[in-house]
């Protein structure tokens, strides 16, 4: 997706490098139904890269979710293999020890489960919003440009 804009914004420069020039004034003359094709584009590049962040948080929910029950889970056998060896009396403060450790363990992982997502999450949706922000600058400084780039006409147009 993120190359589909970027290939849209090279093809931008090129038609502005590729565009005529107006002599003596540093301007230049863009063919208007060209560049408003690239940013009808662009426009509907945008949403698509904002649903595919959305859809990263909604994998990263559920991968946490994932994780939850998981943890839930262990959490629930190491419970239930505590009441099992408290019941054998021999074995009391064994199984006390056992299921202690069982509980430290099933945090301890739980928690690098979930800090492991969370930190994957918020790499991909760091490297996504870095670049729709460059997509963003990208698009402002050419409209920019088109718009100190006035075709001659323009020009005229508006000194009447």
């Amino acid at each position: 997706m993120t190359e589909h804009l970027l290939a849209l914004l090279r093809r931008m420069e090129e038609l502005i490098d590729n565009s005529g020039r107006v002599p003596l004034s540093g301007k230049i003359i863009v063919p208007e139904d060209d560049i408003y094709d690239l940013i009808d584009a662009l426009k509907e590049s945008l949403p698509r890269e904002i649903e595919e962040a959305l859809r990263i948080v909604r994998e990263r929910e559920a991968v946490l979710d994932d994780a939850r029950k998981q943890a839930e889970d262990i959490l629930r056998d190491a419970s239930s293999y505590v009441d099992k060896l408290a019941s054998e009396s021999n074995v009391v403060k064994r199984a006390e020890e056992q299921a202690e450790q069982y509980m430290a363990d099933a945090r301890k992982v739980a928690q690098e489960i979930n800090s492991g997502t969370r930190e994957y999450a918020d790499d991909l949706l760091k490297n996504v919003q870095g670049l729709l922000e460059q997509s963003l600058t990208d698009v402002k400084r050419s409209r920019q440009e088109l718009k100190v780039r006035k075709p001659m006409g323009d020009t005229e147009k508006s000194s009447s």
